[in-house]
């Protein structure tokens, strides 16, 4: 919600060896992220999955197992007066690099923003893509 901030996730892989095509994955997922097949196996949609691994935790048979794991990262949320949601800026943020993501972050409000200027401001009057461009130039 502010400035910047970091979501756990990991990212669910099917073992279709190990599934048994209940299909509790579907049923259970909050998103509408997974759907069976004509296999009856459950596929995974990319772009509705959040990453919370809910269908890991409940697959009675462990047939959705850990992929990736990592942090989702945000910028540029603000609260107050004028308040504003972040924006995703990067998906499967290790713990290292989120540390040193903060650090350059920072740099680039120092660099780019304005006195007494948020970074939900700054990425306002910049674009996100600047962010991008900005740590591109600083690796």
């Amino acid at each position: 919600m502010n400035d910047i901030g970091f979501v756990g996730g990991v990212d669910p892989v099917l073992a279709p060896d190990l599934c048994n095509g209940c299909g509790l994955c579907v049923e259970l997922c909050k998103e509408g992220a997974i759907a069976l097949g004509e296999d009856s196996l459950p596929r995974k949609d990319p772009s509705k999955c959040l990453y919370c691994g809910d269908c890991i935790l409940l697959c009675p048979t462990e047939a959705w197992e850990v992929g990736r794991e990592g942090y989702t990262a945000y910028v540029g949320g603000k609260v107050g007066r004028h308040h504003q949601l972040a924006t995703k800026f990067a998906e499967f943020v290790s713990p290292e690099q989120g540390a040193d993501l903060v650090g350059r972050v920072l740099e680039f409000t120092i660099a780019k923003g304005k006195k007494g200027e948020r970074l939900g401001s700054v990425l306002n009057r910049t674009g996100v893509a600047a962010l991008h461009d900005y740590l591109a130039v600083a690796t």
